[in-house]
């Protein structure tokens, strides 16, 4: 006797209730909701605050603009991730962001990049154009735990050709 699609669905049910699908989306939001936490949780790798202000040939910035740190050397395995700060047209102080806003660095040595834009490239790929010239190369930037907290980074950026 063959068996109907409603006996087949019970059967399902009693054998495997954790596989039907609102208990396998249930259980999937709970298990991702939790990595999410816990892998957003301010503890962790102590950091050090970043602060400093940038200057364009010893004046304001001309514009906003971004400066970047990326990990090229990092003080413990496994902790290269990047920071950054967003400064403003005419003041140009700046606090490092890794996670949280102005939480700071790792421990670590870093490439610093800076951007400040005249004109932003387009989405078309038309380039854009900087006020930091293209060859310009920010000293390296390292943070120890056992150095100065918060560090300074002061940096002036010469006028683009």
């Amino acid at each position: 006797m063959p068996i109907s699609q409603n006996q087949k669905r019970r059967m399902e049910r009693k054998i495997s209730p954790w596989f039907n699908r609102p208990y396998c989306l249930m259980t999937a939001f709970f298990v991702v909701s939790g990595l999410i936490l816990c892998g957003c949780s301010p503890s962790g790798p102590d950091r050090v605050r970043v602060n400093g202000k940038i200057t364009f040939a010893g004046g304001p910035p001309p514009e906003d603009g971004y400066i970047t740190f990326t990990p090229s050397q990092s003080a413990e395995m496994g902790s290269r991730r990047p920071g950054g700060a967003r400064f403003e047209k005419g003041d140009g102080s700046f606090s490092a962001t890794t996670v949280q806003p102005d939480d700071g660095l790792l421990p670590g040595t870093y490439d610093v990049r800076v951007e400040c834009w005249r004109t932003l490239p387009g989405d078309d790929g038309t380039p854009g154009v900087s006020h930091v010239p293209a060859d310009f190369a920010p000293p390296p930037l390292t943070v120890a735990l056992d150095g100065p907290n918060p560090v300074e980074y002061n940096l002036d950026v010469p006028t683009a050709r």
